[in-house]
């Protein structure tokens, strides 16, 4: 069991170290030096195809390789090794040079003398197997070994298909392995040109994100359907609509078109196992753009409402406009470019571009904060009870926010950590939370922000300083604004205050 364990830790160790891959159809170039022997592609879990979420289509990883020496002399003894695996039967696949110290030394995966001679492996040159560490009814790794074509002159090419049918769901690993039948450390240089596809039942989509695609269609759905709601109301209120309101609708209009978008992308990925890099494809550079144009709209809106916009003051002040517009500008740049390097490499090191990022949603949290805070004082001392109820409660929902945010991110520090483990089917719910927080947050924007009659009195008219008429209505001159009350003319109408005879004090001359 011990050798069992350490013979799995260091395949693991293995598959952490080398690069992997996501799922869908990849091409890609690899070099095998004279010593350097082993390469490892994952997408990670797979479905097996009797418990997939839907499809009925066979679980499999195929691999085609065609492959070039250096050297054609020196193809003769190397041979080709491919292994299919999953974590349960990882153990079986190489051997630790080190089975005290496992994980952090890389296993022997070619069968050389010294390994033979201890009855590790039996063949030179081949993948060392060892399936008696196994637990009973766990199935051995399918391994496939490919000699060099025989030839007079010996041949500098040769190429190979090979397939896995899933039979249990998990994470499934191929490694391809170059070694030397002669027993040496050494082989030939080679350079082999890979192609490699991980289809689950239901099409290419890699197992963790398999809800991504009917959940985007869920979200463009409830979009829509939240689109056609608000321009119902907006069309029945359209002569009372304010600025502010066009921007809650431009909003909501985008967060439709990036779901359909993304939704789109899913279900083309997912069909022709087109990966969306490298190179980025076109349909995910959109969905991207797209994404960051929405989330930057949101931050600006969110800032604007919190500086009054639309309902404190009409307009806002030009230096107050530029600084938002730079923010907004330099927060664009970066994000685009931070999304699309993070998709383009595996490397995880941070970038310039996301530290640009994180300064840009720290310079939004904290003027969104200082002005919701400033905007509420200055309400409270003026004594507009009206207005304040409607930032009170954009502050109730921003602090229903900050709160998911800390239980979601001391959530997923539990999770990275290992203290509270998470089934690999419910990974894409913690990556899409923020989706469906943000839709809830601008829902209730777009509630408290509705276009109507009481909408555009909170927006135009002050509260006197005691609060509230008689009937407990906002004391209002409709006529000012050029409100009739008959309804026959909404716009430009001139009336008369005071005591009717069109002029003197209190009064307006026709």
């Amino acid at each position: 069991m011990r050798a069992a364990m350490a013979g799995a830790v260091a395949v693991i160790a293995l598959a952490a170290m080398l690069p992997c891959s996501d799922a869908y159809i990849h091409h890609r170039t690899i070099d095998f030096g004279s010593t350097a022997s082993v390469y490892l592609f994952s997408e990670g879990p797979m479905f097996a195809s009797h418990d997939a979420p839907w499809g009925d289509g066979e679980t499999t990883i195929a691999l085609s390789a065609q492959l070039t020496a250096d050297d054609a002399r020196e193809t003769a003894s190397t041979r080709i090794n491919v292994a299919f695996f999953n974590t349960d039967n990882a153990a079986a696949v190489g051997v630790p040079t080190d089975p005290a110290d496992a994980s952090s030394q890389l296993p022997q995966m070619c069968c050389d003398r010294d390994l033979q001679l201890a009855g590790a492996c039996e063949r030179l040159g081949t993948l060392v197997q060892r399936p008696q560490l196994l637990p009973a009814g766990v199935a051995a790794p399918t391994v496939t070994s490919h000699a060099w074509p025989s030839a007079q002159p010996p041949s500098a090419t040769m190429s190979f298909n090979a397939s896995f049918t899933v039979t249990e769901g998990g994470t499934q690993w191929v490694m391809v392995a170059v070694c030397d039948e002669l027993g040496s450390s050494r082989h030939a240089d080679t350079r082999a040109d890979l192609t490699y596809a991980f289809r689950n039942p239901y099409g290419y989509l890699p197992g963790i994100w398999y809800a991504l695609l009917p959940f985007y269609g869920a979200l463009a759905a409830a979009y829509c359907l939240g689109v056609v709601a608000y321009a119902v109301v907006f069309l029945v209120n359209r002569a009372m609509a304010l600025p502010l309101q066009y921007f809650v609708l431009g909003v909501v209009v985008l967060g439709a078109v990036d779901a359909a978008t993304y939704f789109f992308m899913y279900v083309s990925k997912n069909d022709s196992g087109v990966a969306p890099c490298c190179p980025v494809t076109a349909d995910f550079l959109a969905a991207v753009v797209l994404r960051v144009v929405k989330t930057t709209v949101s931050r600006v809106l969110l800032l604007a409402v919190c500086l009054g916009f639309g309902v404190v003051r009409p307009r806002l002040d030009g230096r107050t406009t530029s600084l938002i517009c730079t923010l907004a500008g330099f927060y664009l740049v970066c994000s685009i470019t931070s999304e699309v390097q993070s998709a383009s490499s595996a490397d995880v090191t941070q970038t310039v571009w996301d530290l640009g990022v994180l300064l840009c949603n720290f310079a939004f949290l904290f003027w969104i904060y200082h002005a919701l805070t400033r905007v509420r004082e200055q309400l409270r001392t003026a004594r507009q009870l009206a207005k304040l109820a409607m930032y009170d409660r954009l502050t109730q929902t921003l602090k229903a926010f900050v709160a998911a945010w800390v239980t979601l991110s001391i959530a997923m520090i539990l999770m990275a950590t290992g203290v509270v483990p998470v089934p690999w089917r419910a990974i894409w719910v913690i990556d899409k939370f923020w989706d469906v927080l943000y839709a809830v947050i601008l829902l209730a924007i777009a509630v408290i922000w509705a276009p109507s009659e009481r909408a555009m009195q909170y927006a135009l008219y002050s509260q006197p300083a005691d609060g509230e008429d008689d009937d407990g209505e906002i004391p209002v001159d409709l006529a000012a604004v050029g409100i009739e009350m008959g309804g026959a003319r909404r716009f430009g109408v001139e009336a008369a205050a005071g005591d009717g005879d069109g002029e003197g004090e209190g009064g307006a001359g026709a």
